[in-house]
């Protein structure tokens, strides 16, 4: 298990002191759709063009390239929803596992929107639904990016079981002239808390999980 070790030092300083990995997987943006028992096309969600699921410590994690209608002309995730089929075949032609897109600008870029899209659930319930958690889209300027850059599962301390660890998701956004990390936690009761962490914010020292 290859934890990352400011990965390790951010997590008990913003969360317990006391915590124990017991699982740890970071993969570059294109790996992503290469991990993992890939999901049969008749179980896709929709707008899915692809999605695998993998362990991660006590959960299933669900990883899936999805693409989203665009809401305005900003980035608005929660109002944007799942493309049609036919705007999803549009987008399939068009982009590579995890969402890479070629050199030309397709027709369908201030409309669309390929997302990594990351939920799961507890192995305790192993015909439940997964739980969505965060996604990571796609730029439509291209000025900024997202990607999912380490999913851990961690207990708070070596006296808990291994099976009561919570699942943490690490969102990297990186724009023109900054930066910064949302990390998600999902604990074995499916309640999911956020951390934002700025590098140039004077209180991210005192930030914790909310």
């Amino acid at each position: 298990m290859d934890v990352r070790s400011e990965d390790c030092v951010m997590i008990q300083k913003h969360w317990k002191d006391t915590a124990v990995f017991t699982d740890a997987l970071h993969v570059e943006v294109w790996e992503w759709g290469e991990i993992g028992k890939k999901v049969p096309e008749g179980e896709l969600l929709p707008g899915e063009l692809s999605a695998v699921t993998f362990p991660a410590g006590c959960y299933t994690v669900r990883s899936a390239q999805r693409v989203y209608r665009i809401y305005g002309t900003g980035c608005f995730p929660e109002k944007e929803t799942p493309a049609s089929r036919e705007g999803t075949e549009r987008v399939r032609k068009d982009v590579t596992p995890m969402g890479t897109i070629g050199p030309l600008v397709p027709a369908w870029r201030n409309e669309l929107r390929v997302t990594h899209e990351i939920s799961a659930r507890h192995n305790d319930a192993p015909e439940g639904k997964f739980t969505y958690i965060c996604r990571a889209a796609e730029a439509s300027s291209g000025r900024w990016t997202e990607h999912i850059s380490a999913i851990y599962s961690v207990k708070e301390s070596k006296f808990i079981p291994d099976e009561y660890a919570s699942l943490l998701v690490c969102l990297t956004f990186t724009g023109d002239s900054h930066g910064f990390d949302t990390w998600y936690k999902l604990d074995p009761t499916g309640k999911i808390t956020t951390l934002r962490l700025h590098p140039y914010d004077s209180n991210a020292d005192k930030a914790r999980f909310t």
